[in-house]
């Protein structure tokens, strides 16, 4: 869910995810949110998170599981995109 600064709603999202772990859903969450944010030509994002791995491989504070590898990258690029995350 998306949210501007005064937390009106701005758009949801939903994807079906066959079979996938907990971690690959979310790190396709965050994904797929950033690219929606961007589309929506936000500069400013406050991003949320409880899993702890995922904060962790994204503060490259552990190594990357291979399943989010990849989508971990993505949202490595698409954060010099915005003024402010």
């Amino acid at each position: 869910m998306l949210r501007d600064c005064k937390g009106s709603f701005i758009t949801t999202g939903t994807r079906f995810v066959e079979q996938a772990s907990i971690l690959v859903a979310e790190a396709m969450a965050l994904r797929d949110g950033m690219k929606a944010t961007l589309e929506a030509q936000i500069q400013y994002l406050q991003v949320e998170d409880d899993n702890q791995i995922m904060i962790n491989a994204l503060k490259g504070i552990v190594h990357i599981p291979w399943e989010i590898h990849t989508l971990i990258q993505d949202v490595k690029s698409m954060i010099s995109q915005f003024q402010s995350i």
